[in-house]
């Protein structure tokens, strides 16, 4: 990204690597001795953000909650004016960091799911505990959840929104699942079935929760695009086809840059030209799909888009 290019809107801030948890899907391999990123480091990735007129950071991890200089971090970043969200699991937060969190803009949660499904999903009980430091931040700060939607989560999709918007949740952001772990992944993915169930059942979630901001990332939208409905529904909810590199980049603890925070590779023009080879090519959908997720798929139609595998409405 150039100087003065405001094309990209957010990036993704990796400040840690550590983290305590066992969630066997992690895609940043992260561990309990992991790095710390020191906090003069973050505070030139902070300005350098600025620089190219960039106005929202994420802050990621690891845990981002654990990092000891948390505060001064969200403080640098808001004297550059920029707008700070993070995602945290809740789990284990002390109440100095709880404190700190009520100087972000936005605080998510990762909530997969509630009880046996939560377990399931990121391999420790810990649901409660989540839901119970959502009820107390969303009273003083914005607050919603992310919920990664594999496939015990997605058949409890309905339980875990009602359980989070009675605890305060105000958005509920949904994201695919992606290839973290590669022997779990096929059996943890969304089946063709579930595939065409997500919008149906979105769709009944936002009508029944008309004050809960939705938004999903857009990996989603191959599993949107076998409905009848007008594509322009489509942007206040998702983001447009995938924008890795050029709506959004990530920036990983050792400073490299990469399309979104769920690949390795570098940013490349091949990112923003999206998918061409058919079924894409001449595909309605092309355009605000772009061939799908690339973290999935890599370059090929993706393979878990219902038209690529042949099944429409």
């Amino acid at each position: 990204v150039q100087e003065g290019d405001s094309s990209v809107t957010e990036v993704h801030l990796r400040i840690t690597e550590a983290c305590s948890l066992p969630c066997p899907s992690c895609y940043t391999h992260s561990s309990v001795q992991g790095e710390m990123v020191p906090l003069e480091v973050l505070e030139e990735r902070l300005k350098e953000i600025a620089r190219q007129k960039i106005r929202r950071v994420a802050l990621g991890g690891g845990e981002p909650a654990r990092h000891p200089q948390l505060r001064q971090i969200v403080e640098a970043a808001k004297r550059l004016g920029l707008r700070v969200g993070l995602t945290t699991s809740g789990v284990g937060l002390t109440e100095e960091q709880q404190e700190v969190l009520l100087l972000l803009d936005r605080v998510n949660f990762s909530l997969d799911g509630v009880g046996e499904v939560f377990r399931q999903s990121r391999g420790f009980w810990g649901d409660e505990t989540v839901l119970k430091q959502l009820a107390s931040l969303s009273k003083r700060v914005r607050c919603g959840i992310n919920v990664v939607l594999n496939r015990p989560a997605f058949g409890a999709l309905e339980t875990t929104v009602e359980r989070a918007v009675e605890a305060g949740a105000g958005e509920v952001q949904l994201l695919r699942y992606k290839p973290g772990n590669p022997l779990l992944y096929p059996q943890m993915r969304l089946t063709q079935e579930e595939a065409m169930q997500v919008w149906p059942r979105i769709r009944a979630l936002i009508e029944r929760f008309p004050g809960v901001i939705f938004r999903g990332d857009c990996a989603l939208i191959p599993f949107f695009s076998v409905h009848s409905m007008d594509q322009s529904r489509l942007e206040p909810f998702l983001i447009r086809g995938c924008y890795g590199g050029e709506g959004i980049k990530a920036i990983d603890s050792q400073g490299q840059e990469h399309p979104c925070s769920f690949v390795e590779e570098g940013i490349s023009v091949t990112w923003k030209m999206g998918v061409v080879a058919e079924p894409c090519g001449s595909c309605a959908w092309q355009r605000i799909c772009r061939g799908g997720c690339h973290a999935v798929g890599g370059f090929v139609p993706d393979p878990e888009c219902p038209r690529v595998m042949g099944q429409s409405l």
